[in-house]
């Protein structure tokens, strides 16, 4: 076992450390000059609607004196797009740039709207493109998803990793670090670690909640009072709630969609995060965990390594390797001061992600892309 540990908390190479070099200071331009309309999933926890980056952004901005609408809490597709483009025709004199959080899929066709839109009501607009399926999405329609994705004035991603995927396709994106109020969540000292484990992500098949519970059923047969909670909503909930009966599981509960407002108390109740995803770019659970204090073993997919490096601030298994998180789970079991020391590095790591830290970086980009309407 112990041979075993020590290949797993070997360094492996990975992404950047730290995220793009900080621009100076804009002196031309500032938040208050910005009229933006966001277009996204606004929350609505009664249909189980969380709270998106794009969101999260917006009231950033307005709390740094930005003029921010805001649309859409519609869900079925059909209305959503007639919300929107209400909303930018109705609104037009209120807003210069329009934000859309692009998502593959159906949700493309609202993005492709927004840009054909933006056009005719000559507005500038931003594609925040943050899911990690997206450059997969723009490879298979690469014909007609790629040209209109082009035509946006910018298009942002939160990692080298999805950034270096769309290079391939011939876009030009900014990377910018999601962007978190680090203030809002309290790390925690955990000298004495406990089989508590934490899992925060969609019941989906992108991000695996199978080998989380594989995982924790390894772990249950060496610590008895293991507990697990997995939050979230999606579609494989049900068969994975099956899934934990047929294998006797003890001690796991799916409490299903949280208000965000609440997390933080499912964070600060565990002792160790889990991230299991197939596919992933910069997930928001996962800067959460590194800024509660949690040790974290996820796999290591996509951005993921951007954020945590193997021994270092974390530790990163294959995905779908659901005996090497157990292992990775009692490694850090045994070594609590090891694992503190870890969660110490991630939270340093974290706090990058700080809106103090990636203000300007918005700053500058909302300037290049107003320059460009004024020079028109």
């Amino acid at each position: 076992m112990a041979s075993q540990m020590a290949t797993l908390v070997r360094p492996v190479p990975s992404g950047p450390a730290h995220p793009a070099t900080q621009p100076a200071p804009s002196r031309r331009f500032d938040f208050r000059q910005l009229r933006l309309m966001a277009v996204t999933n606004l929350p609505n926890p009664e249909r189980g609607i969380h709270v998106t980056q794009t969101a999260l952004l917006a009231d950033l901005l307005e709390r740094e004196g930005a003029q921010v609408l805001r649309v859409t809490r519609q869900t079925r597709f059909i209305l959503k797009t007639l919300d929107i483009l209400l909303s930018l025709w109705t609104q037009r004199q209120r807003y210069d740039v329009i934000q859309i959080q692009t998502t593959p899929y159906h949700g493309f066709a609202n993005t492709a709207a927004v840009i054909l839109a933006a056009r005719l009501l000559r507005k500038r607009v931003i594609s925040n493109y943050f899911t990690s399926a997206g450059p997969d999405f723009l490879r298979r329609h690469r014909s007609w998803a790629v040209p209109i994705l082009r035509r946006a004035d910018a298009v942002v991603v939160a990692s080298e990793y999805v950034r270096n995927r769309l290079a391939e396709l011939g876009i030009i994106a900014t990377p910018i670090p999601h962007s978190l109020q680090t203030t809002d969540w309290g790390w925690k000292t955990r000298p004495r670690l406990e089989p508590k484990l934490l899992w925060v992500r969609r019941f989906h098949p992108e991000c695996d909640p199978q080998m989380a519970i594989s995982a924790f059923a390894r772990v249950q047969k060496v610590h008895s009072q293991a507990s697990m909670v997995m939050l979230g909503d999606g579609p494989l909930l049900p068969e994975c709630r099956q899934e934990a009966m047929m294998l006797g599981l003890r001690n796991l509960l799916f409490p299903g969609f949280v208000r965000h407002e609440s997390v933080r108390d499912f964070y600060d109740q565990a002792d160790i995060f889990l991230h299991t995803s197939r596919v992933d770019n910069q997930p928001q659970s996962l800067l959460e965990a590194m800024l509660s204090g949690l040790p974290i073993v996820a796999t290591r997919v996509g951005g993921v390594p951007e954020l945590i490096e193997h021994g270092h601030s974390g530790l990163l298994v294959e995905p779908g390797d659901a005996q090497g998180m157990a292992d990775a789970v009692q490694y850090l079991l045994s070594d609590p001061l090891r694992a503190q020391e870890m969660a110490r590095r991630a939270l340093a790591r974290a706090q990058k992600f700080s809106w103090s830290e990636t203000r300007l970086l918005w700053l500058k980009l909302y300037e290049r892309v107003l320059e460009l309407r004024i020079t028109e």
